[in-house]
């Protein structure tokens, strides 16, 4: 009687030729497609390719990361036969192109959700270096970098986010909420606005 040959019956020296030169995406899907795979799929963390941005080693580029972020779980907003319609929320998850992680929407600015640096399905064109996802920044990254100017309010998160500032004084970021505008605090974070409210209140007798 004929046997069927599937992935889960072949020799691993011969699952590990064909998936040699599977993409980061495409091994890491693959390993979590069931436990058998999981241990027997090389783990593609162990395999090392340099990425400049980064002036370091890394198991993923930019590329492999817009690759995952177009997964289900990771773009329940992006329709992929349209292609992205309405601004993401909380759900969706990003590539940032510095620290090269994937974070919830709410972690960008409004203008890295917009285009262009939405996402886009895998038919369309191939990345390249000009291509503004590979710049797409999160707000814990653009304020380690002075990205944004302080003292002026901007859109963040989408539309499950608000408004924030970068605090005047620290540059750190903070998130906006009623009765603590960056026009009513003078654009300071709370733990900068708090020392200096207790600087000014008197010694207590």
């Amino acid at each position: 009687m004929a046997t069927t040959t599937t992935l889960l019956n072949l020799p691993t020296e011969i699952l590990h030729q064909i998936t040699r030169d599977f993409s980061y995406a495409s091994q890491i899907a693959l390993s979590l497609t069931c436990r058998d795979l999981h241990g027997r799929v090389k783990d593609p963390n162990l395999r090392l390719r340099f990425t400049s941005s980064l002036e370091k080693d890394t198991p993923y580029t930019m590329e492999d990361l817009l690759e995952i972020e177009l997964w289900p779980e990771f773009a329940p907003s992006f329709n992929r036969a349209y292609g992205s319609k309405q601004m993401p929320s909380a759900n969706d998850f990003f590539a940032c192109g510095h620290c090269r992680k994937i974070r919830s929407a709410i972690k960008f600015t409004n203008s890295h959700l917009s285009r262009p640096y939405l996402k886009r399905g895998l038919g369309e064109e191939k990345m390249d270096w000009g291509d503004d996802r590979t710049w797409r920044m999160c707000i814990p990254c653009g304020v380690a970098v002075s990205m944004w100017p302080r003292g002026r309010s901007y859109p963040f998160g989408g539309m499950s986010g608000g408004y924030g500032f970068t605090c005047y004084r620290c540059g750190g970021f903070q998130a906006e909420r009623l009765g603590f505008e960056g026009e009513k605090v003078n654009f300071m974070c709370d733990s900068c606005h708090g020392s200096i409210n207790e600087k000014q209140e008197p010694f207590s007798t």
